[in-house]
C-alpha cells in the first residue's frame, strides 16, 4: 500500500480510539478499523503517522497490563488457574513460581560456573 502523508495532525475521536485499540494489542488491524468506522487504507495511513504511532506507544506504557504490576498479576491469575487444572504435576507451577520470582528480582541471576571433579588453583 502507498502511504499518504497526513500534514497538520488534529486528534479526534475516531484517531484516539484507534490508538487506544492499537496499544490494547488484541485485535486485528481490519477490525479495528472496523470498529471505529474507518477505512482499512485510512488506518494504514494513520499508523504510519509519527503523531500516531509516539501516541500508541505512549498508551502501551501507560497500560496495566505492560507494568511489572500488571504482568505479575496476569502471571498469579495464570498460576491459579492452571494449578486447579494439573494435578499432580508440579513442574508448571514450579515454572510459573520461577518466572514469578524473576520478575520480582527475588532469583540470583548473575552467570555461575559449575565445576565437577576440577584440580586447579584459585
Amino acid at each position: 500500500m502507498t502511504i499518504t502523508s497526513i500534514k497538520n495532525w488534529t486528534w479526534n475521536k475516531r484517531r484516539l480510539k484507534a490508538a487506544k485499540l492499537l496499544a490494547r494489542g488484541d485485535m486485528k488491524q481490519t477490525d479495528i478499523a472496523k470498529e471505529c468506522g474507518i477505512n482499512p487504507y485510512t488506518f494504514y495511513n494513520w499508523n504510519h503517522t509519527p503523531e500516531f504511532k509516539e501516541k500508541v506507544a505512549e498508551l502501551v506504557l501507560l497500560d496495566e497490563r505492560a507494568t511489572k504490576a500488571g504482568i505479575l498479576q496476569r502471571a498469579l491469575t495464570t498460576l491459579e488457574k492452571k494449578s486447579e487444572l494439573v494435578g499432580t504435576d508440579k513442574s508448571t507451577e514450579l515454572d510459573y513460581l520461577k518466572f514469578i520470582a524473576n520478575l520480582k528480582g527475588l532469583t540470583d541471576n548473575r552467570s555461575q560456573v559449575n565445576i565437577t571433579n576440577a584440580i586447579g588453583i584459585v
